[in-house]
């Protein structure tokens, strides 16, 4: 099978060279999106990342400014899948992030997704608008300074942007200015990996996802599983989820440690997140190590 990795990545570091290591096989390519707030990412950088491949190929997207919970998210998915669909046709398209590795052998992914063709691996489940989540506020409101704010809490933002915020929800309710009101939204973690007929599917309802989400709050946690609801594409998706082993219940999400290498082993998923050399390079070094000796297998 031919899979494309698709790689949102922000640190050049060595979570990253170590994942771009353990997807080096021929029937691989990679494709990078780097963020446009680094500047020091330059050509140079480029030529070293694919200085460390021997079989699989390296492809670099155009570059955007990636904020945390902004329509940008989405630019940057859309970009890398449209990225790999000009350059091949796969059978599986996986979106990580420069903080994921692989948990299981490049050969027991490769017999997993041979064992598993034509389904689709992704979180979803019914949009709340209770509890500790409000998914509908995300759609009920437009978020107009979203790619200003990024993950910073409202008393860390600018009061400019604080009393943009708070303006432009007061008048939406004011005068029930709420959007997307015929759609039925579903929610999900972003992560996926999904067959070439579902990426290309994507990749054609561009025009769509930006008209339903551009000025939406993190949207990239919604946009997928809106837009395959009630499609035969949804009627594809594993009760497997998305594959990845992620702790919310330690972190947001929990950075991987040492002492969680057992865990990670004995996890039935094939990806983790994250990982982050700068609190625990032990780790990384570890299921690097147990991935070339083959270690990681069931």
């Amino acid at each position: 099978m031919k899979h494309a990795y698709l790689i949102m990545a922000h640190k050049n570091d060595y979570t990253l060279s170590t994942l771009l290591g353990m997807l080096d096989y021929p029937n691989n390519d990679i494709f990078l999106h780097f963020d446009a707030k680094d500047n020091s990412f330059d050509r140079k950088a480029m030529i070293a990342l694919k200085g460390l491949l021997n079989q699989a190929k390296l492809y670099f997207t155009d570059r955007i400014c990636v904020t945390w919970g902004g329509y940008s998210e989405i630019k940057c998915e859309l970009l890398l899948l449209e990225k790999a669909i000009s350059t091949g046709k796969y059978d599986y398209y996986h979106l990580l992030s420069g903080e994921d590795l692989p948990i299981k052998t490049h050969e027991y992914i490769e017999w997993f997704f041979e064992s598993n063709a034509g389904s689709q691996f992704l979180d979803t489940c019914p949009a709340r608008s209770d509890g500790d989540y409000h998914d509908l506020d995300r759609v009920k409101y437009f978020h107009f300074a979203q790619e200003k704010m990024g993950k910073k809490e409202a008393v860390e933002l600018p009061l400019l942007w604080r009393s943009i915020r708070k303006i432009t929800f007061v008048f939406q309710d004011k005068l029930n200015v709420y959007r997307s009101t015929k759609i039925e939204f579903m929610r999900g973690a972003q992560w996926f990996s999904i067959t070439h007929e579902l990426a290309d599917y994507i990749v054609k309802k561009k025009n769509w996802i930006e008209k339903t989400f551009r000025w939406t709050k993190c949207a990239d946690e919604m946009f997928l599983q809106t837009l395959i609801h009630n499609t035969e594409f949804e009627k594809q998706v594993s009760n497997l989820g998305s594959l990845r082993c992620v702790d919310w219940k330690r972190g947001m999400p929990w950075i991987w440690r040492e002492d969680d290498m057992d865990c990670l082993i004995k996890s039935d998923k094939l990806f983790a997140r994250k990982f982050d050399s700068s609190v625990d390079k032990s780790i990384i070094k570890r299921i690097k190590d147990s991935y070339n000796k083959k270690h990681i297998m069931r």
